[in-house]
């Protein structure tokens, strides 16, 4: 792999905020730096202070702040440098004469935006390159603006992950299955249909334990339903996790669930949470919506089920939790997939042949 002498990084969205489109800006600066490239970075706040990357911010009122970002760009970077902007809002801070400019699509950033089609038209006229979550947000970039089919690409955004650490596998006894969640806890995630769906497994006789991991809007709904459902026994919260002990928690888990669906304008671009059960050989039950589909890459690896209907969730989990033969089969065929399509340096040498192509 070549080098790319100069990129920067235009982004709203950058640590120490943590999410995903967070994770995956601050995993693009480490692998560029990594590859040789001088990185810098032009955030609408303030970034941790890294030895990887420089970092240049003139704070600003909101309306105005892409003017502001767009002198500093003109000042700190040069025209022959590779924009990478974290979407096409960003796009708008770029200075005109910066040519090679990529923008990464995430998928729901396109729905609903016939009032801002031509601004958004606008930004991406100025891209080389569209970088795509999915196949899913390709599809609505160009339902959205389709004269730029050509130069749309598609690269799973999971650059921040790697093999995980040697942890040792402690997988539930057979009686026991052990399920996992980890998300930002909103309705769309699909939790509390899969606990409506998973109590007609109890009365069934499913023995379980399911740890939902993360915080958000929904999480006293989640905490009231299942008192309701009476499943406090079956179920814990442990609120977010570190990276650590999400760690442990997956190399202990048997099964991942997070049957997720479209909610109003907000549904995964992709679906990073999958991917990372996959690295520890984890099968999904996840939703259809967006490119959740594509993460979970059912039925070889995983199973997708409408998020929305409790029925399908049911059938789903019914599959996943009562047959231990498919579900390691299928778990199997998510680590091969993992490391052969997945990690972070793979992923990485995609985007980085598309940016070299443009260059």
């Amino acid at each position: 792999m070549t080098t790319i002498k100069r990129v920067a990084l235009v982004t709203q969205t950058f640590p120490p905020k943590m999410g995903g489109m967070e994770a995956v800006m601050a995993s693009l600066a480490k692998h560029f730096a990594e590859n040789g490239s001088e990185v810098a970075i032009f955030p609408n706040k303030p970034a941790p202070e890294e030895q990887f990357y420089k970092s240049y911010l003139l704070p600003s009122p909101k309306l105005v702040r892409h003017l502001f970002k767009k002198l500093l760009i003109s000042l700190k970077a040069n025209p022959q440098d590779l924009v990478i902007c974290d979407s096409w809002k960003s796009v708008k801070a770029v200075p005109a004469k910066f040519k090679n400019i990529v923008v990464l699509a995430h998928g729901q950033e396109y729905l609903n935006t016939s009032k801002r089609k031509l601004e958004i038209e606008t930004a991406l006229m100025k891209a080389r390159a569209i970088v795509c979550s999915s196949h899913a947000t390709m599809k609505l970039v160009e339902a959205l603006t389709p004269i730029h089919r050509d130069k749309s690409h598609v690269v799973y955004p999971t650059y921040m992950l790697e093999e995980p650490s040697s942890i040792e596998l402690k997988k539930s006894p057979a009686n026991t299955l052990k399920l996992l969640s980890i998300s930002r806890l909103e309705k769309r995630k699909g939790i509390q249909n899969a606990m409506k769906a998973i109590v007609k497994l109890k009365d069934e006789g499913l023995m379980f334990e399911w740890d939902i991991c993360g915080s958000g809007p929904a999480e006293k709904e989640l905490h009231d339903l299942c008192k309701e459902l009476k499943l406090e026994e079956n179920i814990r919260f442990p609120g977010r996790v570190s990276d650590q002990e999400k760690q442990l928690l997956l190399s202990q888990a048997d099964l991942f669930v997070m049957p997720s669906y479209q909610e109003g304008n907000s549904l995964e671009g992709f679906g990073i949470s999958y991917i990372e059960a996959a690295a520890f050989g984890l099968p999904s039950v996840g939703g259809e919506a967006g490119g959740a589909n594509e993460a979970v890459h059912a039925p070889e690896c995983g199973w997708s089920c409408d998020g929305a209907s409790i029925e399908e969730i049911y059938t789903a989990l019914k599959d996943s939790c009562f047959d231990r033969e498919e579900r390691n089969h299928r778990g199997s065929n998510a680590l091969i997939r993992f490391n052969k399509e997945m990690s972070g340096k793979i992923v990485f040498s995609k985007l980085f042949e598309i940016c070299r192509a443009i260059q």
